[in-house]
C-alpha cells in the first residue's frame, strides 16, 4: 500500500519534471531562433563570429534536444503512472480496511497484475533514486512508520 502510493507521488514529480524541462527548451528554442535574436547577431562585429556560431549552434541544439528527449510524451507517461498507481494504492487501502473479509486475499493477489504492469510500463523513464527516497520518506512520515536504520 505505502509503496503504491509513494510511487504515484514519485510519478506525479516525474511528470512536472519533464513538462518544465520541454517548456525551457521550447522557450529556448524560441529566443535562440527569434528574429531579434538574429538582428542582433547580423550586427555584431566580425571578432565576435564566434557568438554568432554559439547563438545558432544552441539553437540547433535545443531543436535537436526537443526532438529526442520526447519529454512530452515522458510527462504524458508519468502522469498516466501516477494515475495507475494511486488506483492500486486505493486498491489496497481497501483491503487494509477490511482484512478480514473473505475476499481479501484473493483482492491482494488480484492486484500483482495491476503492479507489474505498471513497474514494466515506468521503462524508459527516469530512475531517480533520490526523488524515490524522498516521497519514501514522506509517505512514512505521514503513516508514522518508521524506516528501517
Amino acid at each position: 500500500m505505502l509503496g503504491s502510493e509513494i510511487r504515484a507521488k514519485y510519478f506525479a514529480e516525474l511528470s512536472g519534471r519533464y513538462s518544465h524541462r520541454q517548456q525551457f527548451a521550447t522557450w529556448a528554442t524560441l529566443l535562440f531562433s527569434s528574429s531579434d535574436a538574429v538582428s542582433l547577431i547580423a550586427t555584431l562585429p566580425a571578432n565576435l563570429t564566434w557568438i554568432r556560431l554559439a547563438l545558432a549552434a544552441s539553437a540547433a541544439a535545443t531543436s535537436i534536444y526537443l526532438a529526442l528527449a520526447q519529454n512530452d510524451r515522458k510527462a504524458f507517461e508519468s502522469a498516466s503512472l501516477r494515475e495507475r498507481w494511486s488506483r492500486i494504492h486505493t486498491a489496497f487501502q481497501a483491503i487494509w480496511e477490511n482484512v478480514y473479509a473473505e475476499d481479501a486475499e484473493s483482492r491482494l493477489k488480484e492486484l500483482d497484475q495491476p503492479r507489474l504492469e505498471a513497474s514494466n510500463a515506468a521503462v524508459g523513464l527516469l530512475n531517480d533514486q533520490k526523488a524515490m527516497l524522498k516521497w519514501q520518506i514522506h509517505t512514512e512520515r505521514e503513516y508514522h512508520v518508521e524506516s528501517p536504520a
